[in-house]
């Protein structure tokens, strides 16, 4: 799994560099998906550019799920964004 440390990244760049232009700043509700991560979405944004490859994987997918720190918030796969 992909655990996503926004503590980390808000330490390197202002807020306003992903939202809400890249991302929407609600949990839940961005849809990551490789494809478009190699495609310079998202994520891609900066990876691949600026920041690793995406092709470098194991610097994202690096987590079990028995392996997950405690209280981590997390979007269950298949589950729709929030409605708005």
């Amino acid at each position: 799994g992909v655990l996503f440390s926004h503590k980390i990244h808000s330490t390197w760049a202002k807020c306003s560099l992903c939202h809400p232009k890249i991302f929407k700043p609600e949990l839940g509700a961005n849809r990551v998906k490789m494809i478009e991560i190699k495609e310079g979405k998202g994520c891609g944004s900066c990876h691949g550019s600026v920041a690793f490859a995406p092709s470098d994987c194991l610097r994202c997918h690096n987590q079990t799920k028995e392996n997950l720190p405690k209280d981590v918030l997390i979007n269950a796969a298949g589950a729709s964004a929030p409605a708005k």
